[in-house]
C-alpha cells in the first residue's frame, strides 16, 4: 500500500516534526535536503532521548504517541469462546 511521502526538513524545530507524526500517525520522518536528497531519518525514539532537553517538552512526546498508538479504525468485537 502506498501513500504520501511526509517528511521534514534539517532546520525544522521538533515541535513541528512532532506536529506531522502527531497529525499523520507515523513513527518515522525522512529528513529531506536540498534536491530531495534524503539526509537520514528521524523516528519518535530519536525525540524521546530528547525529552528533558531544552528543544522538547514530555507533554509534547506523550500527545503524539497517544495519536500514533490510538486505534484510527474500529475494533471488530470478538465473541468469547
Amino acid at each position: 500500500m502506498r501513500g504520501p511521502l511526509f517528511t521534514c526538513g534539517p532546520d525544522d524545530d521538533v515541535e513541528v516534526v512532532l506536529e506531522v507524526m502527531k497529525e499523520h500517525a507515523i513513527r518515522r520522518l525522512p529528513v529531506e535536503g536540498f534536491g530531495g536528497t534524503v539526509l537520514g531519518i528521524v523516528s519518535m525514539n530519536d525525540i524521546v532521548l530528547s525529552v528533558g532537553g531544552r528543544k522538547v517538552r514530555g507533554g509534547e512526546v506523550i500527545e503524539t504517541l497517544q495519536s500514533i498508538c490510538a486505534h484510527h479504525h474500529p475494533v471488530p468485537h470478538i465473541a468469547a469462546a
